[in-house]
C-alpha cells in the first residue's frame, strides 16, 4: 500500500461533482446496487433488449429504494460489432471475437490464475457469433437500430461498441472504426 501527500490531480474533471459512475454486475442484487450506489447500470452483450429493460427495472428499483431519481440512472450496454464492406465480414473478425469470447470462457473455468497459470481460450466462435453482429454499415446499422429505439429516450442512454478484435491488423480496425464512424454513426443518430 502507498500513500502521497500534496499530489495534484489532473486534468480536473470536465463536471462537477465528478464523472458518473456506472456499476455493472449479473445479479439481482448487483444489478439493484448499481441503481442504489451508482449513477447507472453498465452491462455486456449477452442476452438481448427484454433482458436490458428487465435489468434496467432492477437498477431503478434499487434508485428508488435509495430516494433517488429512477430516470437520473443511466444505462450503458456494451456491444460487439464488426463492419466491413469487402467480402465476407465474420471471417475478417471471427478469429479476434473467438478469442476476445473465449477468454471469459476460459477465466469462468480456472484459466489464467495462480493456480492454472495459462490461458487456453476455447472455440467460442458460435457464442461469438451470436454476440457479435458483423457485417456492411447497413447490416450492423440494423442491428442496432433496436437499442437506440428502445433506450434511446433516456437522459443516459450509452451503447459503447467494440470494432477491434485481438490480433486485429491495424489497417483492418482503422478501415472499421472509419466504417462506423462515418456511415453507422449518422444512421443511429438520425433515426
Amino acid at each position: 500500500m502507498y500513500s502521497y501527500d500534496r499530489v495534484k490531480v489532473t486534468p480536473t474533471p470536465a463536471q462537477q461533482p465528478g464523472p458518473p459512475i456506472y456499476l455493472g454486475g449479473f445479479t439481482e442484487q448487483a444489478v439493484r446496487r448499481a441503481g442504489r450506489l451508482g449513477d447507472g447500470y453498465i452491462r455486456s452483450r449477452s442476452g438481448g433488449i427484454d433482458e436490458a429493460r428487465g435489468g434496467l427495472q432492477l437498477a431503478e428499483e434499487g434508485a428508488r429504494g435509495a430516494g433517488k431519481d429512477t430516470r437520473a440512472i443511466g444505462l450503458a450496454q456494451l456491444q460487439n460489432v464488426f463492419v466491413w464492406d469487402e467480402g465476407d465480414a465474420w471471417e475478417v473478425a471471427r478469429s479476434g471475437a473467438n478469442h476476445q469470447i473465449g477468454t471469459y470462457a476460459a477465466w469462468r473455468e480456472g484459466h489464467d490464475t495462480p493456480e492454472h497459470d495459462s490461458l487456453e481460450v476455447p472455440d467460442a466462435a458460435d457464442v461469438a457469433r451470436e454476440l457479435t453482429p458483423v457485417g456492411s454499415p447497413a447490416e450492423v446499422g440494423r442491428a442496432l437500430r433496436p437499442w437506440v429505439e428502445a433506450f434511446g429516450d433516456r437522459d443516459e442512454f450509452h451503447l459503447i461498441v467494440r470494432l477491434h478484435y485481438p490480433g486485429m491488423d491495424f489497417e483492418t480496425a482503422t478501415h472499421a472504426v472509419e466504417l462506423f464512424g462515418e456511415e453507422v454513426l449518422p444512421a443511429l443518430k438520425g433515426g
